[in-house]
C-alpha cells in the first residue's frame, strides 16, 4: 500500500513572471494535515528509482512542451495520476491550451495561481484516490485503463461516492438509468468494493431469457425434472454463492417470475425445478432497469412487494446529455482505447467535430458514443476524424446549429463583458466547466482585451 502523494513539477519558472511555487506544498499540508500524505516539489524530471506514486501532479510548463514531451513521460510513468497544467496567462494562448487538453491533460490553471483554486483540486483527487495505485508500466505502446469511470461532473461523482458507500452494507440495490448509462459497470463497482469481491459476479439479462426458461436458469433443476434432464444442475444462484447476482432489465420479468424471486429475496431460499427440497444461497442481488418501476407498480405490471424488496437502496444514473463536460473526456478515452485495441493511429477529432459531438443529445448515452468512436476509427484508421466523417445526422444538426452558434457567441461575449472578463465567474453564470468556457472562447476567437492582461512587475 502506497501513501498518498502530490507532485509539483516546476519546469518553466524562469519564463513565467509569477511567483515561485514553493508556497503550494505548505498550503497543501496546512489544509490536509495527514501523516500519510507526502508532497514532492521537483524542478526537473528525474525518474531514477522514484520512491512514490503520485495521485495528483501539478506541472508548470508551456502547453506545447507539455503536450509533446512531458505529458507522455508522466503518463507512461504514472498512468493513474491526475495531471493539472499551470500556464502563464500572458504567454500561453487558448489554442495551445486546448490542444494539450486534447492530448490528455486533465485540468489547468492560469496564473496567478491561487490557494482557492489549488486546494479543492487536491482535496477532490485525494478523496477519490485508491490506496493501491498501479505500479509504473514499462511496456511501450500500451494504453493503461485508468478507471472504469470517466467523468468530472458533480452528478456522476456523487453517484460514484454513493455506490462506494452502498457497497459496504450488504443490502439489495436497484439501479435505474437510461439505456447505455453504465448500469452494469456501477453494479460491478458495488460488488468490487464489497466484502464479496473475491466471489463471483454473475450478470443476467432478464429480457434476453424467455420466461419459461428463466426459472431453470436461476434456480437450476433436479434430475428428471423434464425431458432431457438426465442429471441435476445448479442454476445461477448456486453459481453466484457468496457473491453478487446482477439482474438487468428486471422490469421484463413476468408477475409469476417476480413472485418466485420474491421468496428468495425475503428468506434466501429457492427451490430448483422438479425438487421437493428448498435450498439456501448467500447471494447479494443488484437489479437494474431503464423503466419507471413506480409507474409499472401503479399499472399492476410489477409487484409492489417485489419492488420494495429490490428498492432497499437506489442508484439513479444520469444520462450523458446531463454530463456535457464529460463528453470530450469520454471521447478522448475511447480514441486511445480503440487505437490500442485495433492497432490504429487516429490522433483525435477536429475542433469542429468535437464541438458537434459535445452538442449532440446522445439518446444512446455512453454506449452510443463508444460505438460511434469504434466505428469511425476502424474506418479512418489514421490521421484525424473530420466533420465530414461523422454520420449524416450530425451533418444535419450542424446546419441547424449555425444559428445557435451565433447566439451562443453573443451570449458568451455578453457574459464575459458583464463579469469584466472574469472567466471563473462567467463559467459559473453560464453553468459551464472552465474547460468548456476556454474551448468556446477559442472557437469563437474571443480573447481577453489587451488592457486586461496582467503586466510584468518592474
Amino acid at each position: 500500500m502506497y501513501p498518498k502523494s502530490v507532485l509539483i513539477l516546476d519546469l518553466d519558472a524562469p519564463k513565467c513572471h509569477t511567483e515561485n511555487l514553493e508556497w503550494i506544498p505548505q498550503t497543501i499540508k496546512r489544509h490536509r494535515p495527514a501523516p500519510d500524505l507526502f508532497v514532492h516539489h521537483w524542478s526537473d524530471l528525474h525518474f531514477e528509482k522514484p520512491s512514490f506514486i503520485p495521485q495528483l501532479i501539478f506541472v508548470r510548463q508551456s502547453p506545447r512542451t507539455l503536450a509533446l514531451k512531458v505529458l507522455p513521460l508522466l503518463r507512461k510513468r504514472w498512468a493513474d495520476a491526475r495531471i493539472i497544467g499551470l500556464f502563464c496567462t500572458e504567454r500561453d494562448t487558448l489554442n495551445e491550451v486546448t490542444k494539450v487538453l486534447d492530448e490528455g491533460l486533465d485540468d489547468f490553471l492560469f496564473c496567478p495561481f491561487r490557494e482557492q483554486d489549488i486546494v479543492p483540486r487536491v482535496q477532490h483527487t485525494l478523496d477519490h484516490a485508491t490506496s493501491s495505485p498501479k505500479l509504473p508500466t514499462s511496456q511501450e505502446g500500451t494504453f493503461p485503463v485508468r478507471s472504469p469511470f470517466i467523468g468530472e461532473t458533480s452528478t456522476i461523482l456523487h453517484t460514484l461516492d454513493k455506490a462506494s458507500l452502498i457497497a459496504e452494507v450488504d443490502v439489495n440495490v436497484l439501479i435505474s438509468g437510461e439505456t447505455g448509462t453504465g448500469k452494469e459497470i456501477f453494479a460491478k463497482h458495488v460488488h468490487d468494493k464489497s466484502h464479496r469481491n473475491t466471489k463471483p459476479f454473475i450478470p443476467v439479462n432478464c429480457g434476453a431469457v424467455p420466461d419459461l426458461l428463466l426459472e431453470n436458469e436461476l434456480f437450476g433443476h433436479a434430475k428428471g425434472a423434464f425431458t432431457g434432464a438426465w442429471s441435476s444442475e445448479g442454476g445461477l444462484l448456486a453459481e453466484a454463492e457468496g457473491g453478487t447476482l446482477f439482474l438487468d432489465e428486471i422490469d421484463s420479468l413476468s408477475l409469476g417470475s417476480q413472485g418466485k424471486l420474491l421468496r428468495f429475496l425475503e428468506y434466501g431460499e429457492y427451490r430448483p425445478l422438479g425438487s421437493s427440497m428448498n435450498r439456501r444461497a448467500d447471494v447479494r442481488v443488484i437489479a437494474a432497469t431503464n423503466q419507471h418501476l413506480e409507474k409499472k407498480v401503479e399499472e399492476g405490471s410489477f409487484r409492489r412487494d417485489f419492488f420494495y424488496r429490490l428498492n432497499v437502496t437506489r442508484l439513479s444514473l444520469p444520462p450523458l446529455r446531463d454530463r456535457k463536460k464529460d463528453i470530450l473526456l469520454l471521447l478522448d478515452h475511447y480514441v486511445q482505447e480503440m487505437n490500442t485495441r485495433y492497432d490504429l493511429h487516429v490522433q483525435s477529432f477536429t475542433e469542429r467535430a468535437r464541438y458537434c459531438l459535445e452538442e449532440y443529445h446522445w439518446p444512446g448515452n455512453v454506449r452510443e458514443l463508444k460505438n460511434l468512436v469504434e466505428s469511425l476509427l476502424i474506418t479512418i484508421r489514421t490521421g484525424t476524424v473530420e466533420m465530414k466523417d461523422l454520420p449524416d445526422y450530425f451533418q444535419r444538426e450542424e446546419t441547424d446549429g449555425r444559428e445557435v452558434d451565433k447566439k451562443e457567441r453573443e451570449l458568451l461575449l455578453t457574459t464575459l463583458r458583464s463579469t469584466k472578463w472574469n472567466r471563473t465567474k462567467a463559467a459559473h453564470e453560464l453553468h459551464w466547466s472552465r474547460m468548456t468556457l476556454y474551448r468556446k472562447m477559442a472557437k469563437y476567437h474571443l480573447d481577453i482585451p489587451q488592457k486586461r492582461r496582467p503586466h510584468k512587475p518592474i
